[in-house]
């Protein structure tokens, strides 16, 4: 049966105006306490602060509200990370899984009986309200707090950065005295053989001079000289007089890079003017590189690198002059090679460098050279493989305590090395990329030769176009195995070094595996007309025959390197 309101329940609609005014009291505070704490919608939504935006970010679990965060972009990540590592309290996330200063049911809809937690008073409760904005400081307190530790760490980083950069800075200078450290070894080294050689004396052949032979030989080597500074002088008076820097030496002082000096030698030169570099010893390694060098540095007419190997084109340039870089390419010139001091001599001396590497390389270096130094002329000299593999050997044993010979086994040793490089294949690549007329070969056992190291120092300094009697006509060998034994105390002035034990049938078998490799070095060299191709091989010959003869009737030999 159908009532009226009245009778039907008196006191409903005063208990409808109580829960109208729990709503509107309990939506009031809620709001204000989002607006205390910055919080916005779970999507996340941008806020703008000083016209910049801000990323905001919430989580929320079974669709409620937990923990809404908004930091600059930069910070964002960092603070993800420090929110992970101090859990759900950084997350404004209270014990009970509640956001801190919130009632645990916001928003929970349940016949619209319950909205804020789950009595009627709990929306209109005062001390609720103030709590809810305590907490809603100590989340803002708590941001605060994480964003000045991030600009701490932003600082940190900075002044991290700073540090790096002072010890890139430091390694560079260290670098740097570590090479002036070498090149001072190495001029002490110079200066050690220099005194050596005055106190053992000047050697010919395999019998030692006289006094009264030296003497005469030093008078000679005088007048020599003497002979040498008229023809300059007369070269000099034979130049335009008054005509000032050639065009080419003008173009040339302006050069700090290869480019420049291939431009530069394109202008006019003054008669006797060299082109700067003249030439380079390109090898190999154990082949009187070292002996030449320096009987070349006395020549009046010769401009010595600094340094006899600065391997710029293989260690700086990694075989390719396109790849240089400017300040290295600079250095190279001015300081390695010695530019200045080529343009104070009227660019009438031979500037020369001797960087072993660059021969060994030539099929990958020549052609590419070519292209920067056109006008280069080259000097190669080769030795008997087998008795320059193991002199090599034996170098960075006795200076460096390096290398498979330190395990004994010569043999094995000289095999694995023999196979992995050979002449032929880096000298086709020279005789490929520069004429004939620009390349100069050597045979070491000739250089070496009493009988004929005169004739062939001779040769080669009329080929570069100095005075072929100057300084003299001694190579005076250097970086010797004797000499770098006596430096590690390993070896008395006078004994003679050992050498190393190797069956009659493991240095034939050496023999049989360089044979086919000198026999093409011999033909390349006829091809080109370089030198005489079955004289060539039967000084090798020769070379394998004394080694041979030198075993027992067991077929015990031993090698000796020097």
């Amino acid at each position: 049966m159908w009532s009226s309101p009245k009778k039907a329940g008196s006191k409903r609609p005063e208990r409808q105006v109580l829960l109208t005014a729990g709503y509107i009291l309990a939506l009031v505070a809620t709001l204000a306490l989002l607006l205390k704490s910055n919080v916005i919608d779970t999507a996340g939504v941008r806020i703008w602060l000083d016209s910049q935006p801000v990323p905001c970010s919430a989580t929320a679990s079974d669709g409620q509200l937990r923990a809404v965060s908004c930091r600059p972009a930069h910070t964002a990540a960092a603070a993800r990370q420090r929110r992970q590592q101090r859990g759900s309290e950084a997350d404004g996330v209270d014990e009970d899984g509640t956001l801190g200063g919130m009632p645990a049911a916001v928003g929970e809809a349940d016949g619209g009986e319950q909205l804020l937690g789950s009595g009627e008073g709990h929306a209109s409760d005062a001390g609720d309200s103030e709590l809810s904005e305590e907490r809603g400081e100590q989340a803002e307190a708590e941001m605060d707090k994480e964003a000045g530790e991030l600009a701490a760490e932003g600082e940190e980083e900075e002044a991290e950065e700073e540090r790096w950069a002072r010890a890139e800075q430091q390694a560079a200078e260290e670098a740097a005295a570590a090479r002036a450290a070498r090149d001072q070894a190495e001029r002490d080294e110079e200066a050690e053989l220099a005194a050596s050689e005055v106190e053992q004396g000047m050697q010919s052949g395999s019998q030692q001079q006289q006094p009264a032979e030296q003497q005469a030989q030093e008078a000679n080597a005088a007048e020599a000289r003497q002979e040498g500074a008229k023809q300059e002088a007369s070269q000099e008076e034979a130049a335009p007089q008054g005509s000032g820097p050639s065009p080419y030496q003008q173009a040339l002082s302006q050069c700090e890079d290869l480019q420049c000096l291939a431009a530069a030698a394109q202008q006019e030169r003054h008669p006797g003017q060299f082109l700067f570099p003249h030439f380079f010893i390109v090898g190999w390694q154990k082949c009187a590189t070292t002996s030449l060098f320096y009987h070349l540095a006395k020549h009046p007419g010769i401009l010595r690198s600094h340094d006899k190997e600065p391997e710029f084109f293989s260690y700086d340039c990694d075989y390719d002059p396109e790849q240089c870089s400017r300040k290295a390419m600079k250095s190279y010139i001015k300081q390695t090679m010695l530019l200045d001091r080529a343009l104070e001599a009227d660019l009438r001396v031979a500037a020369v460098e001797a960087s072993t590497h660059y021969g060994r390389n030539g099929h990958v270096l020549a052609p590419r050279l070519r292209r920067a130094l056109p006008w280069l002329r080259v000097v190669i000299s080769l030795r008997e493989p087998i008795s320059r593999a193991i002199s090599m050997l034996a170098h960075n044993l006795d200076k460096h305590d390096t290398g498979c010979l330190t395990k004994k086994d010569v043999y094995k040793c000289l095999s694995r090395d023999l196979g992995r490089e050979n002449y032929s294949q880096p000298l086709q690549g020279w005789l490929d990329a520069y004429p004939r007329e620009q390349v100069y070969l050597i045979q070491y056992e000739n250089i070496t030769s009493g009988a004929t190291t005169p004739s062939v120092l001779q040769d080669l300094k009329s080929y570069l176009g100095i005075d072929p009697q100057l300084p003299d006509s001694d190579l005076g060998m250097r970086n010797t195995r004797e000499y770098h034994l006596r430096q590690k105390g390993a070896l008395d002035k006078g004994q003679e070094a050992e050498g190393w034990p190797m069956k009659k049938w493991q240095y034939e078998a050496l023999v049989a595996q360089v044979r086919p490799d000198a026999q093409r070095v011999a033909d390349l060299a006829g091809e080109h007309g370089l030198a005489d191709p079955k004289q060539w091989m039967r000084n090798w010959e020769e070379e394998w025959r004394l080694t041979l003869e030198e075993c027992n009737d067991s077929g015990d030999c031993i090698v000796f390197p020097n």
